[in-house]
């Protein structure tokens, strides 16, 4: 999930040469869209409401199914861990963050 910084492109890059097949729930314009690495391009509703995203980040996750989710941003996180976060829409899946230095190029 890429609020539309330069993170999401480096991490998608990273984790499809690993074999991984990469989906990106972004706003619209994010430059992890142009990525030849993504394999689906989710189109994210912008944070000004962040009931609507989360709402809409529900729906993604009910609908995919997903080992691991990467947050590149902080705003995001917040959203994830709100108390208004229905527990049920994320048990089954990881959030994880993104460290550079935790992945080889």
């Amino acid at each position: 999930m890429d609020r539309g910084a330069v993170v999401g492109s480096e991490l998608c890059r990273i984790l499809a040469r690993q074999g991984c097949i990469v989906d990106i729930f972004a706003e619209t314009g994010s430059p992890a869209f142009r990525s030849r690495f993504c394999s689906r391009r989710l189109v994210s509703p912008a944070m000004i409401d962040k009931q609507v995203f989360a709402d809409r980040l529900r729906s993604v996750l009910q609908d995919g199914n997903y080992d691991v989710i990467y947050l590149c941003n902080e705003e995001i996180l917040e959203v994830v861990l709100s108390d208004s976060w229905d527990g049920e829409s994320v048990r089954s899946t990881s959030f994880a963050s993104f460290n550079r230095e935790s992945y080889s190029q």
